[in-house]
């Protein structure tokens, strides 16, 4: 399982939204500015739902700490995982320092600190926003290489080489479409899964709201910024407009960003079934 730094693929959002810790005179930590950057698990069909933070100190100029944590219940990642081990599950679900990470003297305290971080129930929300994110994006990736992806086998089969079946035809000739039609399926169903709480929200929407909604991406396609989308939303269906400030904006911002990338990519999904 590999992580991946949050801000490699959105570096705008991470520059904005990743948690900073500022401490002075305290009695675990030296003074300094600990910068939690957000690492997510890139396997296509993974659904982990968790979050490594590599706490990085800003006059150190390196990682001191690596925490990983889980959102879920302990419920899911004994189902997520098959196991019931009660050990594993708290490593899982944290917050824990990750035993595979090196770490530094300072660990131990930043994980308190990290800990009394995840009180924030709106920072917490903030992380499964980012995951959804950078999941919807490692989709999205997998389906623009799901072209060129080699066949799924144990071992790599060539387009020319005979078909592993036995029917003594050349593999492209025979077996290969269907093969790379399995590979795209469990694709899309690695997607759908990690989606379907969001879409059971889009459901829920009424006809004013969807109407509303298509406006803004309407506007957002053409290059208006989300104020001016959600102006233009506003004037048409006034009843469904979203107030914005300062404060909010940028999770109304997310928000459609998100919303806009799911419909491309459920687009691309049905362009390739097809």
């Amino acid at each position: 399982m590999y992580y991946e730094p949050f801000y490699k693929r959105f570096p705008e959002i991470a520059k904005e939204e990743t948690r900073r810790l500022l401490v002075f005179d305290d009695p675990d930590l030296p003074d300094d500015e600990y910068a939690l950057l957000e690492s997510y698990c890139s396997e296509p069909h993974c659904d982990c739902r968790r979050v490594f933070f590599n706490v990085f100190s800003k006059r150190r100029k390196q990682i001191v700490a690596v925490i990983a944590y889980g959102w879920e219940s302990k419920r899911y990642y004994q189902k997520w995982l098959g196991d019931n081990n009660p050990d594993i599950l708290s490593e899982l679900k944290g917050p824990a320092l990750n035993t595979a990470s090196s770490q530094s003297e300072l660990s131990s305290a930043l994980l308190e600190k990290v800990k009394l971080v995840l009180k924030d129930k709106n920072y917490v929300k903030r992380l499964k926003r980012h995951y959804a994110l950078f999941k919807k994006s490692v989709a999205m990736e997998t389906l623009e290489e799901s072209k060129n992806l080699p066949v799924v086998s144990k071992e790599k089969i060539s387009r020319n080489d005979p078909c592993p079946c036995g029917s003594g035809k050349k593999y492209k000739k025979c077996c290969l479409q269907k093969d790379e039609e399995i590979s795209l399926k469990n694709i899309f169903k690695g997607y759908n899964q990690m989606t379907a709480e969001f879409e059971g929200t889009l459901d829920e929407r009424t006809a004013g709201e969807i109407a509303h909604d298509n406006i803004v991406l309407s506007e957002l396609r053409r290059g208006s910024s989300i104020k001016e989308a959600l102006d233009a939303a506003a004037e048409k269906y006034p009843e469904e407009a979203l107030q914005y400030d300062d404060e909010n904006i940028d999770d109304i911002r997310i928000h459609y960003n998100y919303l806009l990338n799911h419909e491309i990519i459920k687009n691309r999904m049905a362009q390739f079934s097809n």
